[in-house]
């Protein structure tokens, strides 16, 4: 049997450093290897900072520029982020946001930001029933109002009621809302 290390296939890992290795360390040790630098980098629920949004520096500058305005106590603007799924818009506004909360709460004023999906909504009723309820839980209130059984103007009133109380501003993230009222202007027309 050779003894020279040409005899390992290349990208084998089995170097003059294993020698002293058994076997099943070896086997053991490569299972540890991975692609990989950071694996958690590649979790759903990392919390991802500016440092880490690559390629997107002009959405980025738009998206701070108009939030910034909600740390001189002035009303953030409606935005309308579009594109395909995966581009980034939720990674550029969650970061924007989570940063003008922290400096906010600093500063003595109370920023949120409350987001929903619609893509499982059926209704504007719906929807406004889902902002009061991610208001109560982020404010660790309760919801106070039913979520079938009274008009939605009641429920924009229990909305208005938490935002008063727990905010100084507030931006609203309606994910998926094409879907929302692609459905609403469908069941409005005649079958």
């Amino acid at each position: 049997m050779p003894d020279s290390d040409s005899d390992h296939p290349p990208g084998d890992d089995v170097g003059d450093d294993d020698s002293s290795l058994s076997v099943r360390e070896m086997i053991e040790q490569a299972g540890k290897e991975s692609v990989f630098k950071n694996r958690n980098l590649v979790e759903p629920d990392t919390i991802i900072d500016r440092d880490r949004i690559v390629g997107r520096d002009d959405q980025l500058r738009t998206v701070v520029s108009n939030l910034r305005k909600v740390l001189n106590e002035n009303r953030p603007p409606n935005l309308l982020l579009y594109g395909p799924a995966g581009t980034g818009k939720s990674l550029i506004f969650d970061a924007v946001t989570r940063q003008i909360r922290e400096i906010s709460k600093n500063r003595g004023y109370e920023f949120g930001t409350l987001r929903i999906n619609c893509q499982n909504l059926r209704s504007l009723d719906e929807a406004v029933y889902a902002l009061v309820r991610e208001a109560a839980h982020d404010l660790d209130k309760e919801i106070g109002v039913a979520r079938h059984g009274v008009s939605t103007s009641t429920k924009y009133d229990r909305l208005y009621e938490l935002l008063d109380e727990g905010y100084d501003s507030v931006v609203f993230v309606l994910d998926e809302i094409d879907l929302l009222f692609g459905r609403r202007s469908s069941s409005s027309e005649p079958a």
